[in-house]
C-alpha cells in the first residue's frame, strides 16, 4: 500500500480508518495532493505526519477535552442529524445514516465503532476523523442523563456507554509531554 510507504509510523488500524477511504476515493487519489487532501491532513505537509508520534488508547472524550473547532462540529452534526438543523454537514455524503448507525452501534455496545482519531494541540483534542462518533457519542450520553429517556433506554436493553472510549491518539513532531492525561480518569 502506497500510503504505508509514504507515512509508515502511522499504525494500519489509522491509515485505514482515516485515509484510505480518501486514496480509494477517484477524487482524492494517493499521493495526489489536491486541495481536498489539504483539508484531510489538517492542512500539514507529508513531512510532518510522517514524523508524528501514535497511541491507541481509551479515554473518557468529554467535549471540554475537544478544541473549539471540534466541540463546534459535533454540536453541528447533532444539531443537523438530532434537530433537523441545515448547516454545513447537512450536505456530507450520509450524513444522517451515518450517525443513526454510529447512535444503534453505541446503544447496542456501549463503545464508538471505531476509535476517534484525535490530534494533541495546546487548545486540546482536535479531530482527525470521527466527528459523527463523538457527535452521536455526546448524544446518547446525554439521552442517558435525561431520567425519562433513561428509562425507555433500559425498557429497550439498550447499553449504557462505557465511560471510556477507544481512540488513537497522534502527537505532533518535537510536541513534548503528553497533556491527555487528565481525560483518562
Amino acid at each position: 500500500q502506497r500510503i504505508k510507504q509514504d507515512l509508515p509510523n502511522i499504525p494500519d488500524e489509522v491509515v485505514n480508518i482515516w485515509l484510505v477511504p480518501f486514496a480509494e476515493d477517484p477524487a482524492y487519489g494517493w499521493p495526489r495532493l489536491n486541495y481536498c487532501w489539504n483539508y484531510v491532513l489538517q492542512r500539514n505537509s507529508l513531512d510532518y505526519w510522517a514524523n508524528t508520534t501514535w497511541q491507541r488508547d481509551e479515554l473518557r472524550l468529554a467535549e471540554e477535552d475537544l478544541t473549539p473547532d471540534s466541540q463546534r462540529a459535533a454540536r453541528a452534526i447533532y444539531e443537523n442529524n438530532v434537530l433537523g438543523l441545515r448547516n454545513k454537514f447537512s450536505n456530507l455524503m450520509d450524513t444522517k445514516r451515518r450517525f443513526i448507525h454510529i447512535h444503534q452501534h453505541i446503544l447496542c455496545n456501549g463503545v464508538v465503532p471505531r476509535p476517534v482519531i484525535m490530534l494533541e494541540t495546546p487548545k486540546g483534542l482536535d479531530t482527525i476523523d470521527g466527528h459523527h462518533r463523538l457527535s452521536a457519542l455526546f448524544y446518547v450520553r446525554t439521552c442517558w442523563q435525561n431520567a425519562e429517556k433513561r428509562q425507555r433506554l433500559i425498557a429497550n436493553a439498550a447499553i449504557e456507554p462505557k465511560r471510556n472510549q477507544p481512540v488513537w491518539i497522534c502527537t505532533p513532531p518535537q510536541s513534548g509531554t503528553s497533556k491527555i492525561r487528565n481525560c483518562r480518569s
